[in-house]
């Protein structure tokens, strides 16, 4: 995921543009707090890279405690799109 993205399913966004932003254009507002979480979310599965997709190690076991888990259900609840 790149680093400028729209969540066209946040509830600020009216007509595609977001009252919170300088420019009114999602992809530009850097202090979104569904921003915050997908930035949390995204750390969560790096950290956890080394047990994900492994079929021998259940990550609810993993020093992570399954947060990469949680994170790909949270990041599915949004409707991001990479821009440009």
């Amino acid at each position: 995921m790149s680093d400028k993205y729209t969540i066209n399913n946040c509830e600020l966004i009216c007509n595609g543009e977001c009252p919170n932003s300088k420019t009114g254009y999602c992809q530009d507002c850097t202090d979104c707090k569904l921003k915050q979480i997908v930035k949390l979310c995204k750390k969560a599965i790096k950290d956890c890279d080394k047990c994900k997709g492994d079929p021998e190690i259940d990550c609810y076991d993993c020093t992570q405690g399954g947060k990469a888990i949680q994170s790909d259900k949270i990041l599915e609840l949004l409707d991001i799109e990479e821009v440009e």
